[in-house]
């Protein structure tokens, strides 16, 4: 386990306005076939009708704006994190998680908000000590996090980490809290379900009900509730009794630090894991293996309460990360209340429900671990390159290049921004419009390192009058295969053990090249030259369920090239346009409108097949068969499929007229935000 602190580069807020569009689906209106395929000199794909679009909110969960990284804090004390991601901070949102030296707790969020304990005490405190932690003071530059005086096991370390997220799909705004009364706020979300909500409760102290104010600003302080020693004054805030469509508010009648309070409320995609409603027994953990994977540092996640009896708070955070009551609590009295979670790693986490509790009868434990498209690291821009020739780019993203994903592009008039003859194709008997047979089309990258990278394209190539790559240094995959040999015309078959749908998940397939080539995706998705030999490599049955989660990648008979390959899978958050697993007779195609908006050059586009033996890019970009191929298709079949035609506003696909594996495919899209390239101002002298 990792427990070294991450620091991750603050972005301008500005560019960290991603749109999550949660569609329905883009349903087609039938598909073209039996006609001019798009790659000839006629005819012109028809358009199918744009989408139902749900109403839009900003990718949290997702990737931060801000990590402190795992940062040691005594008890006692204050420690101030300076993040000046400036912009509004009424867009930020915060997560606090503490680690503790105990091997009892680990990463966890005991106590959290803060907490003091009755008797009896866990061993090496007394009753009256305070513990647990809280955050306060949130401002565009910086943030302050509290660690309670005599908290000596819980949060040992903290770290924090902000979201930039200018909408929520319901905002109440700031509104007063009236100590000891319960406000009931409701609101109305498009085929809203209170199990796919996630809430975030933040409160402000402005001195009104103890002036001067105290300088508590925006913050979380009791956040669930606690009881204090001495006064027995009930204070803190929390949230419960959530439905569809409305939810209640309740600061604690002694409070003095939560003058205005305001929830946020995110429809949610499906959580990565969710452990459904569980029954914990009192005073005892519960263990749930969700079997994630990947670095437990990345994962946000979510504890839910449920009371089932008579007490009639429904869903709710009530004495969240735990509390112990006092006299004022009336019936609560001398009880330790609430739920909490610890040891969490990447196969599982505990929840603990407390000794006395009467408020999570039941728990729900929900975890997003999604790579968020974040601005590349680099992005060209539109370039050119002669046909025939190479050009060799300096991107400097540094790092280690094994951690980069490239997005490759062409444009083309016709095509417009495309992925035709991905990776270098040479065309048999049938060629498309403008070649001949035996000639290539296309463009690939090759001699990928962290500071620099080349782009050959094809001598007789029409197609890509322009390129643009762009890199992204990416966060550890959920799946990593690692450089990986394989001999000529073999697959290998590889368990990566990821659960879910296969659209959930984002796959990258490089090859290493002991020679002139290096990192490079020359021949990805296969290819066969005029002379009949057949070169590249391709991944396929890809499956993702608890019995069979595997892929497999094939390298072809007569490849000189795929020295090494490396398979890497992460978990991507729901794209902005999805058009689902569309089927498609041989030689069809069609035009999806995502009415997405932005420039192509925001866009990152994955496009999968399917056939019966898992999601594929087996051909991708198109391959021209010739004599001798190892899956008994005739000479000069074509097959395989690729996307193209992406505008601001639509996406086409197609199927080659003789494939027999592209049964159907899926294009899915993200709107990354812009690329922010350094402007040097020139010195004037007066």
């Amino acid at each position: 386990m990792d427990n070294h602190p991450k620091i991750f580069r603050p972005l301008v807020p500005a560019i960290l306005l991603i749109l999550l569009i949660t569609s329905l689906g883009s349903p087609l209106v039938g598909a073209q076939s039996g006609e001019p395929p798009p790659d000839s000199s006629s005819g012109t794909p028809r358009e199918i009708g744009p989408e139902e679009v749900l109403e839009t909110a900003d990718a949290y969960p997702g990737s931060t704006s801000y990590d402190s990284g795992w940062l040691a804090i005594g008890a006692g004390t204050t420690r101030t994190l300076t993040h000046n991601l400036g912009g509004s901070v009424s867009n930020y949102v915060v997560d606090l998680r503490f680690y503790s030296e105990s091997a009892n707790y680990v990463y966890n969020q005991i106590m959290y908000g803060g907490n003091q304990l009755i008797a009896p005490v866990p061993a090496g405190y007394s009753a009256d000590d305070r513990v647990g932690a809280y955050w306060h003071s949130l401002t565009t530059t910086s943030i302050k996090v509290y660690r309670m005086p005599e908290d000596i096991t819980y949060a040992t370390k903290i770290r924090v980490r902000i979201w930039y997220v200018a909408s929520a799909n319901y905002d109440s705004g700031w509104f007063a809290s009236t100590p000891g009364f319960a406000i009931t706020k409701n609101f109305t979300i498009t085929s809203g379900s209170a199990d796919d909500y996630l809430v975030y409760l933040e409160f402000k102290d402005t001195g009104l009900y103890q002036p001067p104010a105290t300088g508590f600003g925006i913050h979380q302080r009791y956040y669930g509730g606690a009881s204090l020693a001495g006064t027995n004054d009930v204070v803190g805030a929390y949230w419960r009794n959530l439905t569809a469509n409305s939810i209640v508010l309740y600061a604690r009648l002694d409070d003095a630090y939560i003058d205005q309070m305001r929830v946020r409320i995110w429809r949610q995609p499906k959580a990565t894991y969710d452990s459904g409603w569980e029954a914990g027994d009192l005073g005892s953990n519960t263990f749930l293996p969700h079997g994630i994977g990947g670095n437990p540092d990345d994962y946000i996640v979510d504890l839910q309460q449920k009371d089932t009896d008579a007490i009639g708070i429904g869903v709710n955070q009530r004495c969240y990360g735990g509390c112990d009551l006092r006299a004022n609590d009336g019936a609560y009295a001398g009880t330790k209340q609430g739920a909490y979670w610890s040891q969490l790693t990447s196969g599982g986490l505990l929840v603990a429900r407390r000794a006395d509790d009467t408020f999570a009868d039941q728990f729900r434990v929900r975890i997003w671990n999604v790579w968020s498209p974040t601005a590349p690291d680099y992005d060209s821009d539109w370039k050119t390159t002669p046909a025939g020739g190479s050009t060799e780019i300096t991107h400097s993203v540094g790092g280690s290049a094994d951690d980069y994903l490239t997005q490759f592009d062409y444009y083309y008039t016709s095509y417009r921004t495309h992925q035709l003859f991905y990776g270098f194709k040479v065309f048999g008997a049938d060629p498309p419009y403008g070649y001949s047979a035996n000639q290539a089309g296309g463009a690939f990258w090759h001699a990928l390192d962290n500071t620099s990278v080349t782009v050959l394209r094809a001598a007789t190539d029409i197609t890509t009058e322009k390129w643009r790559m762009r890199i992204w240094e990416m966060p550890t995959p959920d799946y990593d295969s690692g450089w990986t040999t394989v001999a000529a015309g073999v697959s290998k078959a590889l368990p990566h053990g990821l659960i879910g749908s296969p659209s959930d998940f984002l796959v990258d397939l490089t090859f290493k090249d002991s020679g002139y080539s290096g990192i490079h995706q020359r021949y990805l998705g296969g290819m066969t030259n005029a002379t009949g030999n057949f070169l590249g490599a391709h991944w396929g049955n890809f499956n993702t369920s608890a019995t069979n989660a595997t892929l497999t990648v094939y390298r072809y008979p007569d490849d000189t090239l795929v020295d090494q390959f490396r398979v890497r899978i992460w978990r991507i958050r729901q794209p902005d346009y999805e058009s689902g697993y569309q089927a498609y007779a041989p030689g069809g195609y069609a035009c999806m409108t995502h009415n997405l908006g932005v420039d192509s050059g925001r866009v990152l586009v994955d496009a999968t097949a399917h056939a019966a033996s898992g999601d594929h890019k087996f051909f991708y970009g198109r391959v021209d068969i010739r004599p001798g191929d190892p899956w008994g298709y005739a000479d000069n079949a074509r097959v395989g499929f690729y996307w193209y035609y992406l505008t601001g506003t639509s996406v086409c696909d197609q199927r080659m007229p003789e494939d027999a594996s592209a049964q159907t495919i899926n294009v899915r899209l993200w709107v990354t935000p812009p690329y922010i390239r350094e402007i040097y101002l020139p010195v004037v002298w007066r």
